[in-house]
């Protein structure tokens, strides 16, 4: 069905053929849409593993340093005690100021 209609100035336009291009256009768009969630999708799925995977990563350093700190402390108690009170008492001159 080729429906074609004359305007004021008698130019001839294909009106069947316009619908179909923005049918065409509109279906496109939509093609293009759903693949740019599906992209956006899969990008903070990835995101999200790096994320978990760094911050494994993070709470395995922290339990290996606390554990090291605990060993210092329990092998060389009185180096910790005097390494806390310099801390206390350089919190304390800076507090002052």
């Amino acid at each position: 069905m080729n429906t074609q209609t004359t305007n004021v100035n008698g130019e001839s336009h294909d009106l069947d053929t316009l619908r179909a291009d923005v049918s065409a256009l509109r279906a496109d768009l939509q093609t293009l849409l759903s693949d740019a969630g599906k992209v956006a999708g899969e990008f903070a799925d990835s995101g999200m593993k790096r994320g978990k995977e760094a911050a494994s990563r993070m709470s395995s350093a922290g339990k290996d340093g606390i554990a090291k700190a605990e060993n210092s402390v329990k092998d060389h108690p009185v180096a910790a005690l005097g390494i806390a009170f310099a801390f206390g008492a350089l919190l304390g001159f800076a507090k002052r100021k």
